[in-house]
């Protein structure tokens, strides 16, 4: 028998049942920081990290982490640093995607051929 009565989603936009039932409608996954971290390192991707209380930022490639959000930065000129989690404010993709990062690095190798 074919129904008497169409089925729901074709009666009614999602969108309309969405609103008298939330749990319809479709959401969002947020990203875990921990996966984003990891997806930092993988990529090598260039990022900033902003600092509590302090109007001061770090860039650099991301190259490892705890799970106290402890991580270890190396900046351009090859120097590496650990911050602690509970001095960071965020961590940021870098908006010059490392342009910054790749100059001071390229400006450090010339000085350390010119000596």
């Amino acid at each position: 028998l074919p129904p008497l009565l169409p089925s729901a989603p074709s009666l009614f936009p999602f969108s309309f049942l969405a609103l008298f039932f939330p749990a319809m409608a479709p959401r969002r996954l947020a990203t875990q920081p921990i996966n984003q971290l990891f997806r930092y390192i993988s990529t090598k991707t260039p990022i900033v990290v902003y600092f509590f209380g302090k109007r001061r930022e770090y860039h650099g490639l991301l190259v490892g982490f705890d799970e106290y959000m402890n991580i270890v930065v190396q900046d351009a000129a090859g120097s590496t640093m650990l911050i602690r989690g509970d001095c960071i404010a965020g961590i940021a993709m870098d908006e010059n995607d490392g342009k910054e990062v790749e100059a001071a690095a390229h400006g450090a190798a010339e000085q350390a051929v010119a000596a």
